[in-house]
């Protein structure tokens, strides 16, 4: 599916920012990318992000916590995803407050950009509990994909 769209694409005769922006949307919704669900991948991403936030926090002892609220998000998909999306991991650090203190990080993905992206953009509606300082989380988003009411569309089809 995503070569065919890419052909087509490329016979448009767009400008080559156009396409290039063509190609990563169709590789963020389509391709899936196995190493990026795989515990090592979260492991080195948790260490290198846990490194960052002392560093940012000033605090040497932050650690982050593992938040037990549940999360989900749906992605809406018409195309039949070759991979089920695996669960994403996401680094939160808080203020005393509750708020978000920053951006949240992605450590592990679901496999998908897309997906990914989404679920980021709605965990930062998330408000914590108060904490008596900076406070950093892990946290687990839950995925499922909506391919609608009827059988999802085979991204190969028998020509």
């Amino acid at each position: 599916m995503g070569e065919r769209l890419l052909a087509y694409v490329a016979a448009l005769d767009l400008p080559s920012g156009q396409v290039e922006r063509a190609a990563e949307s169709i590789e963020n919704r389509f391709a899936f990318d196995a190493t990026a669900v795989t515990r090592e991948t979260f492991n080195a991403n948790q260490s290198a992000w846990e490194s960052e936030i002392r560093q940012d926090t000033g605090l040497a002892n932050l650690s982050p916590d593992i938040d037990r609220t549940e999360f989900t998000t749906v992605y809406p998909q018409r195309v039949c995803l070759s991979d089920v999306p695996g669960d994403i991991n996401i680094g939160a650090v808080v203020n005393p407050d509750g708020s978000w203190r920053g951006e949240p990080t992605l450590l592990r993905s679901s496999g998908y950009g897309a997906l990914d992206r989404k679920a980021l953009q709605e965990i930062q509606d998330h408000t914590f509990s108060p904490a008596a300082g900076v406070k950093a989380y892990v946290l687990t988003v839950e995925t499922s994909v909506d391919y609608g009411p009827r059988p999802c569309l085979d991204p190969n089809p028998e020509a």
